[in-house]
């Protein structure tokens, strides 16, 4: 597949981190993470909550929104209290995805499927004249970072699907 792929995600836990760092090591794209402008307390699970649910959207970092000389892009997003997080929010109503084709993964801690989540960010991405590809939703944890062994083989399998793996006649990561 041609085109250069960049990697763009928010973590606060660190697994979505973990994730994305994972699905770096085997496409090679490029990889820019979101931050917020604002100090988010660890532990202030019920606020974080709260924030996603009204729909929020968190103060960011400067960064390049139209994700320049990228035509592939990699969205590493992750679910609070059911709803996408105020970073991501804020992310995807500041990008400019016209002309790229964009893959999402979700992580959240809550086991049931929860598709609507990625409606709403292919919603998003289509509004901004992305193309979305496909998305995969992740369980993880909320108070610590989950082991490798955990996700690897879905995300690795996910990634082959969609051709995103960096040597496709390797199973191994580069």
């Amino acid at each position: 597949m041609a085109g250069k792929g960049l990697i763009v995600f928010f973590s606060w836990v660190g697994n979505t981190a973990a994730v994305m760092r994972e699905a770096q090591a085997v496409t090679g794209f490029d990889v820019v993470e979101i931050k917020e402008r604002i100090h988010r307390r660890k532990g202030n699970i019920p606020r974080a909550g709260f924030d996603s649910m009204r729909g929020y959207l968190s103060p960011l970092e400067p960064m390049d929104f139209a994700m320049c000389g990228y035509d592939r892009i990699l969205l590493g997003a992750q679910v609070w209290a059911g709803r996408i997080s105020p970073p991501i929010r804020s992310f995807l109503a500041q990008a400019d995805f016209s002309g790229k084709q964009v893959w999402v993964v979700v992580t959240r801690s809550d086991p049931k499927k929860q598709p609507e989540t990625i409606d709403f960010v292919r919603e998003q991405i289509e509004a901004k004249g992305g193309t979305f590809m496909d998305g995969i939703t992740l369980t993880t944890t909320v108070n610590a970072v989950v082991p490798l062994e955990k996700f690897q083989a879905e995300l690795h399998e996910w990634l082959r699907r969609n051709e995103l793996w960096a040597d496709p006649s390797s199973s191994q990561p580069r």
